[in-house]
């Protein structure tokens, strides 16, 4: 459906921007972050991977599981 096209994708779930092959993060307005999901998550300062870590006990799977293997959920 959005194959070969330029598609505007808003979303606060990040299980579901992880098939995105760009990401825009922003923060009060400015774009603070740009990449795909595997580039993103790489940055452990990061805005997204922040977010991804907060979000990740909600859809726990294989790939999250490896990628917060040494994050402590409260």
């Amino acid at each position: 459906m959005t194959y070969n096209k330029t598609t505007i994708y808003i979303s606060h779930r990040l299980s579901s921007c992880r098939f995105c092959d760009e990401i825009d993060v922003f923060d009060k307005g400015n774009i603070i972050q740009i990449g795909s999901h595997d580039e993103l998550i790489l940055d452990k300062n990061g805005k997204y991977y922040q977010m991804f870590k907060t979000q990740a006990k909600y859809y726990i799977d294989n790939k999250v599981t490896a990628i917060i293997k040494d994050v402590k959920f409260s």
